[in-house]
């Protein structure tokens, strides 16, 4: 962000279990990035997002990603890795 002042990174994350907001400190100081609240498994919070911030490209960088987790209860995995995914490529389409 620093190298590319030009460029807004907009994270969108539905912020689970596993989300820590001091992992933002280094980031949120900058003044092109922006923080968005968003769920994958819904599509009007990646239209909401993809039209707010007029989004062009999307790196897609997590998922549900605790394997020890898919053994007991696979649905969350399938609905964020497999549907989840499908719903920000048909967004971004």
């Amino acid at each position: 962000m620093r190298h590319h002042p030009d460029d807004l990174v907009v994270k969108f994350d539905a912020f689970t279990y596993t989300g820590n907001l001091e992992n933002l400190e280094d980031v949120k100081v900058h003044p092109n990035y922006r923080f968005v609240h968003g769920d994958l498994q819904k599509t009007m919070d990646i239209s909401k997002a993809f039209s707010e911030y007029n989004v062009e490209a999307v790196i897609h960088l997590a998922a549900e990603s605790h394997a020890d987790r898919s053994i007991h209860d696979h649905a969350d995995f399938i609905e964020t890795n497999i549907k989840g995914i499908l719903n920000l490529l048909e967004t971004a389409r």
